[in-house]
């Protein structure tokens, strides 16, 4: 994750033993103000939660449309509308840009990914699709968050005037080829219409979202943390000829050879069983789904060139492993930071509703949070707070102790103690009172196992 750094390191008087971590922390986020948003009729600001949204006018006034049935003729093969949708909380400092879809169909598709094909690249992305009303009519609502990677694809899809998006369901996909202008059916038209429902990506700027990093921590606001993969379709694929469908992909409705050397290579690397399927139908597409969920893939449940190269037996890496932490070395643990912001409270990656969340004692303070890797290199368990410590230092000389907790491997909630050889993201939280926080020149956070001391420069001079 590219990531901007803030400042120099900040010398800090250390005990004999202690290292410092080259180079700065970056701060994963600073304040916007959504004034400029409230022009908009769909703007909603929750004052107590500090929740915001909005919406692009002409999407509403789509939904309009199909409210007075000019849809209904479409309702057994589908019409898909999209738009960019802004959301965030103006109290933490979040922000979550998102394509909002809404699949209207008489019978849903079982929606798992997204595949938005514009200027010779194909950017996938796994959902949570939703059965919600769109204009009146059953739809499957859907949101694709947009990360640092793909936040400039709004502007990409209005420049281009033209874009295909096709959406990976359970059971069939759908294609949809939109141009602006688009002089066909009503299908056509509404579709062609989508391509001006991106207009809230001026607003991007004001809201400072090049110099933001919080993507994936945004997931309750957002429908999901984002997981984007993108393919530069003008490079030549060894795999082309069994890709025949859009961005070259191998989807549910396929027959022919393609799909059969797929249900073996699938069945060779344990992922599906029992007779062939013609064809490409649920069974083949839950193969797929599982297989890349192995391979640390997008979950789109259609086979394309990444997928095939891992059957075929090369390695994958994962976006995890690709953004992970330098990690200093302790005697019996590693440990690297990754970023840092401030937050009343902090939520697990997968919380529910009140569970896995953290909140600040004091309506006056905030947290200081640091984010990273822990490792556990010891043979006994790791006790986070009491063995592990951290405390975060403003100015060179105030103190405030930290909470240590790394996260649950399920995602919903957070952990005291890691056990031997273990890992996971962890979190230092200092409760600080927000004006200190506000007026610090330089902060650091200072992690301690045993004798031994690791400080990290957060924001300095």
């Amino acid at each position: 994750m590219k990531k901007r750094l803030l400042a120099a390191l900040v010398c800090l008087a250390l005990l004999t033993g202690a290292a410092l971590a080259e180079g700065a922390v970056p701060r994963a986020a600073e304040g916007y103000d959504t004034a400029a948003l409230e022009r908009y009729e769909s703007f909603a600001l929750d004052a107590v939660s500090g929740l915001w949204s909005v919406d692009d006018p002409l999407f509403s006034a789509l939904e309009d449309a199909v409210a007075q049935n000019e849809a209904r003729n479409l309702l057994n093969d589908g019409v898909l509308l999209w738009q960019l949708r802004l959301a965030g909380n103006a109290k933490t400092g979040t922000l979550a840009p998102a394509l909002e879809f809404a699949l209207v169909a008489r019978e849903p598709f079982g929606v798992r990914a997204v595949s938005v094909i514009v200027d010779g690249k194909r950017y996938d992305c796994a959902v949570r699709a939703e059965a919600a009303p769109f204009g009146g009519t059953s739809a499957e609502r859907f949101l694709a968050p947009l990360d640092e990677t793909t936040l400039s694809l709004p502007e990409a899809i209005a420049a281009a005037g033209q874009v295909t998006i096709l959406v990976h369901g359970s059971a069939r996909n759908y294609v949809c080829n939109a141009a602006r202008g688009a002089d066909g059916g009503v299908r056509e038209r509404l579709e062609g219409q989508c391509l001006d429902c991106l207009r809230l990506g001026a607003e991007l700027s004001g809201l400072r979202a090049a110099e933001y990093h919080l993507w994936d921590l945004t997931a309750a606001e957002a429908g999901g943390a984002p997981l984007w993969s993108a393919v530069d379709l003008s490079a030549e694929s060894e795999y082309a000829s069994l890709l025949p469908g859009p961005g070259r992909t191998l989807s549910a409705g396929v027959r022919g050879d393609a799909t059969s050397e797929a249900q073996r290579l699938l069945r060779a690397n344990g992922f599906f069983a029992g007779a062939d399927e013609q064809p490409y139908g649920p069974k083949t597409a839950a193969a797929v789904a599982r297989a890349q969920r192995y391979f640390g893939l997008a979950e789109t449940g259609s086979v394309d060139e990444a997928l095939l190269a891992c059957l075929n037996g090369a390695p994958a890496r994962s976006a995890a492993e690709e953004e992970q932490p330098s990690l200093e070395p302790l005697s019996t643990a590693r440990i690297g930071l990754k970023r840092w912001w401030c937050a009343g409270s902090v939520s697990a990656t997968k919380a529910a509703a009140g569970v896995g969340t953290l909140e600040c004692a004091d309506a006056a303070n905030r947290f200081l949070v640091a984010e990273g890797l822990l490792q556990n290199a010891g043979a006994a368990e790791l006790g986070l707070g009491w063995q592990l410590t951290a405390r975060a230092i403003l100015d060179g000389e105030y103190a405030y102790d930290c909470a240590v907790r790394v996260e649950k491997g399920s995602g919903d909630g957070f952990l005291s103690t890691l056990t031997p050889l273990g890992e996971g993201r962890l979190l230092l939280l200092a409760e600080i009172p927000a004006g200190a926080l506000e007026a610090a020149g330089s902060i650091a956070v200072e992690v301690s196992l045993g004798g031994e001391k690791v400080s990290y420069a957060l924001l300095g001079e």
